[in-house]
C-alpha cells in the first residue's frame, strides 16, 4: 500500500525590510502588521487541510508566521530549524535591492560556487536546504 505525502511550501509574512525592498539574509526582523495579516490569511487557507507537522526556519518572521498557523491547528507538531534559514547574503544584508546591488547579486547567482562576501555561495545554500526538504 502506498501513501501520498503532500508538502506545502509558503513564505513568511511581510517585514519592514520586505516592504523597503531590502536584502534580508540572516537579519532577523519581526513581522510587521501587514505580515501578521498575511500570516492570518495563510492560516485561514490551511483551515480545512489536515496538517501533521510544520517546519520553519527559526527566524523571528518565520517562527511568528508558523505560530499563527499553529494557533488554528492545536495538534500540529512544529519544528524550527536553522537548516531552513534563507540564503546568507552577507554584506548585502539590509542593503536596498536597487539595480546596482541586484546586478552584483545576480553575478553570484550566475557563479553559484563563489561565496557572497560575508555570506555563503548558492551551492552551499542548496546543500544546506535540500536535505532538510527531502
Amino acid at each position: 500500500m502506498s501513501k501520498t505525502v503532500l508538502a506545502y511550501f509558503c513564505r513568511h509574512g511581510q517585514t519592514t525590510l520586505n516592504k523597503l525592498n531590502c536584502f534580508r539574509g540572516t537579519m532577523n526582523p519581526d513581522l510587521n502588521e501587514e505580515g501578521r495579516a498575511d500570516a492570518k490569511r495563510l492560516a485561514e487557507n490551511f483551515g480545512a487541510k489536515d496538517l501533521s507537522a510544520l517546519f520553519y526556519s527559526n527566524k523571528n518572521r518565520s517562527e511568528e508566521t508558523a505560530g499563527i498557523i499553529a494557533q488554528r491547528k492545536p495538534r500540529i507538531r512544529c519544528f524550527g530549524t536553522e537548516s531552513l534559514w534563507p540564503l546568507n547574503v552577507g554584506d548585502f544584508s539590509g542593503q536596498p535591492k536597487d539595480d546596482k546591488n541586484q546586478a552584483k547579486m545576480d553575478w553570484y547567482v550566475d557563479n553559484p560556487s563563489v561565496s557572497i562576501p560575508g555570506g555563503e555561495s548558492l551551492n552551499d545554500f542548496k546543500s544546506r536546504i535540500r536535505p532538510c526538504i527531502m
